[in-house]
């Protein structure tokens, strides 16, 4: 592949103020040096967009002005539609800080393989970008790697930010274990990136991985994330369709402003290859008032969605659920699976919960009809789950086929009883 650097810089043209109508009206001008950091101002919109003979660009920030509060902005659709654009390097210093990358400043330029920060001679993931605005990347076909970000501060990927980035095959967020930073991921962010087959979060904290944010991702088969990590969310078809996923691991825990955990409508559906699920659970939020009111509410509520693990297909792969639970002794749980969570999932044998530290005054499991559709082979407790038919609450006339549970509860303490688990 050829890079900036094996061209001279002298026969690329520099883009001024003065030639800039000239050189976007001039196909011959293919590569471009900016070094007027005017044309960077924020509200210089679309100033390069649909400049389709663009090639490559050098942004030669070295000369610009610098403060420790000064910080720059790739402003909004500024390379949109730029179809023929390869590479973008910003020759910058450690007191040049691009921060943002507004939304729409790349989408759409299908030839796009990176944007370096640092200098030419290579590719660098050296970086401070912190905000990617929504469409920011949308349809960057070629795109091989993330922006260089900053990983001593909060992070947002904005909505579609990467939606469809054909090319794009790992993603590694790996902040400074002292910062455990606050990381965002917009709806439909990575949604459609066929090659994306690897996942990394540590040190961080997802307020929520939002709505089909990781959807169609066909070859994702890891998903990394440490126990510095936490998920306090994951909206509905977050992971659906990600046909090469075979385990899993989900560190949640509650936010600051909640104490449930929700796990989204269909966010594992037609995932065909998942066959263990491992979910650790972090309750950090108990306190003196929530232990009193242990009797009156739960400490916190890990909620499953419609059609979680929905296989939308006639089998489903997905064999055992493990949840362990780090609580107090003090602490009530529950666990609430939505109508159809588990519909279909024929091999599924056992769903198994563990407690970590302490069992807590109790923990309820909360089924919703259809939750458990077909799946005749699992097992709650080490016991049929037809066999458990009769504990906790349950409808009257309740049919007496699993296939057709309506609602039901019972709590774990009430299942090890029956199963003779002290």
């Amino acid at each position: 592949m050829e890079t900036s650097t094996q061209i001279p810089i002298s026969q690329w043209i520099k883009v001024t103020k003065d030639n800039l109508d000239v050189v976007k009206n001039d196909s011959n001008y293919r590569r471009w040096e900016i070094t007027d950091e005017s044309l960077f101002n924020i509200d210089n919109k679309t100033i390069f967009r649909d400049c389709t003979h663009i090639e490559k660009v050098i942004v030669n920030c070295n000369n610009w002005p610098t403060s420790d509060d000064l910080e720059y902005v790739i402003p909004e659709s500024m390379f949109e539609n730029c179809d023929s654009l390869e590479t973008i390097v910003f020759l910058t210093s450690q007191n040049i800080k691009f921060t943002r990358i507004a939304k729409k400043a790349f989408k759409k330029c299908e030839k796009l393989l990176f944007i370096s920060f640092g200098n030419a001679d290579f590719v660098s993931s050296f970086g401070y970008i912190r905000t990617i605005e929504e469409e920011a990347f949308w349809g960057c076909k070629k795109l091989l790697i993330l922006p260089g970000m900053d990983l001593t501060v909060d992070v947002d990927i904005g909505d579609k930010s990467f939606y469809n980035c054909l090319s794009l095959s790992s993603i590694d967020i790996n902040a400074p274990q002292e910062k455990n930073i606050n990381l965002k991921i917009g709806k439909k962010a990575f949604y459609g990136c066929r090659s994306l087959a690897y996942l990394c979060f540590y040190n961080v904290c997802i307020e929520e991985i939002k709505e089909s944010a990781f959807d169609s991702c066909y070859s994702l088969k890891r998903f990394d994330i440490n126990d510095k990590s936490k998920i306090c969310g994951i909206g509905k078809r977050a992971f659906s369709h990600c046909n090469s996923l075979t385990d899993l691991l989900l560190i949640l825990s509650e936010s600051d402003e909640s104490n449930n955990i929700s796990i989204g409508k269909e966010a594992f559906a037609s995932c065909t290859k998942l066959k263990n699920v491992e979910i650790i659970i972090n309750n950090n939020n108990a306190n003196d008032e929530t232990k009193e009111a242990v009797a009156k509410a739960c400490t916190h509520t890990i909620i499953w969605g419609k059609s979680a693990f929905q296989p939308q297909a006639i089998h489903s792969s997905l064999e055992t659920i493990t949840i362990k639970i780090n609580c107090d002794s003090s602490a009530h749980e529950a666990l609430y699976f939505e109508n159809s969570t588990f519909h279909s999932c024929s091999k599924l044998k056992n769903i198994n919960i563990q407690f970590l530290k302490k069992e807590p005054v109790a923990c309820d499991l909360w089924f919703r009809e259809f939750s458990l559709y077909d799946c005749n082979s699992l097992l709650l407790g080490g016991k049929k789950v037809h066999e458990l038919f009769n504990l906790g609450k349950k409808p009257e006339n309740e049919p007496q086929l699993i296939q057709y549970y309506d609602e039901f509860t019972f709590s774990i303490k009430a299942l090890e009883s029956q199963t003779g688990k002290s």
